[in-house]
């Protein structure tokens, strides 16, 4: 799955997004929200941040397979789409 939002299209790839930085994984540097369900305090390095969460439309999503080669895909990342 791709889509134009590159930085946050898949948990746990390092990728370029400036200003924003790969830090890890919420799962090992956040606690679980007062809910249950939402990222709540994140510590990196001793330092304390709000997490993050993204959520994408499925129309957003670009899937390898579709048919379409779309922007964020490549002969190489999607050769079903893009030959």
């Amino acid at each position: 799955m791709t889509t134009p939002r590159g930085c946050a299209a898949e948990a746990g790839v390092p990728g370029s997004c400036p200003p924003m930085m790969h830090a890890g994984l919420c799962s090992e540097l956040c606690q679980v929200g007062p809910d249950g369900k939402t990222v709540g305090d994140c510590a990196l390095n001793g330092s304390h941040y709000m997490g993050l969460q993204v959520f994408l439309l499925e129309q957003d999503a670009y899937r390898c397979g579709d048919g379409v080669c779309q922007f964020t895909e490549s002969p190489e990342s999607c050769p079903a789409d893009c030959q």
